[in-house]
């Protein structure tokens, strides 16, 4: 059985893992590229005019050095949500009929259309789940279709890296036969559970092109 999800804290837990990872990020791999003189990649470019969305922004060039004692804040903070996400994730029993609660969401792989190389501006993606400590699987599924995925007009958006994942996507030449996925993400430990969960919706998606 399937049920919707309503995302749950996203921006919260976001803003707090960007706080984690601005502690010390710029200087981790700052001193690590001297030593061989390489320089950075665009995608991690400490330049503030860079395209980048804001939170990526800021975890990239942050303000200023956090201390030890600020750290442990957003550590803090960080086990407070992960506490409130896993009381949600058990309310979810009440939606499912069986008594139990959901064992894995299915979502897509990112908010925004997938970047041509160089062009990746934010590693929301990724940051949700590490936060909380689940596993997550991707999936193919399909790939950007010229005929089918024309740019939709304007809209309202939600916020400003919103418009940006809109901005991003500038017309289906460039992203011609661009990969488009899903991905299943599970409880803390449950990798395994995950794998095999993706293997039955990898056979059904397989199945449902013949």
């Amino acid at each position: 059985k399937v049920v919707d999800w309503t995302a749950y804290k996203h921006l919260e837990v976001l803003n707090c893992t960007c706080g984690i990872w601005s502690s010390g990020s710029a200087e981790d791999y700052t001193s690590i590229i001297s030593i061989t003189g390489e320089p950075l990649i665009t995608t991690m470019s400490l330049n503030p005019n860079d395209p980048a969305f804001s939170k990526t922004r800021d975890f990239v060039i942050p303000p200023q050095a956090k201390s030890g004692y600020g750290l442990w804040q957003n550590q803090k903070e960080r086990t407070r949500l992960r506490c409130e996400h896993l009381d949600y994730w058990n309310s979810t029993a009440e939606k499912t009929g069986t008594g139990r609660s959901v064992d894995a969401m299915i979502g897509p792989m990112a908010a925004w259309a997938p970047p041509p190389h160089g062009m990746n501006s934010s590693g929301d993606y990724t940051m949700m789940w590490n936060a909380l400590d689940y596993p997550s699987l991707a999936l193919p599924v399909t790939t950007v279709d010229p005929e089918l995925d024309k740019v939709k007009p304007p809209h309202q958006f939600l916020s400003e890296d919103d418009e940006a994942a809109y901005a991003l996507y500038e017309g289906p030449e460039l992203f011609k036969d661009a990969p488009i996925g899903l991905q299943v993400v599970g409880r803390t430990g449950e990798d395994e559970a995950v794998i095999a969960m993706g293997e039955i919706i990898d056979k059904a998606l397989k199945e449902s092109k013949k």
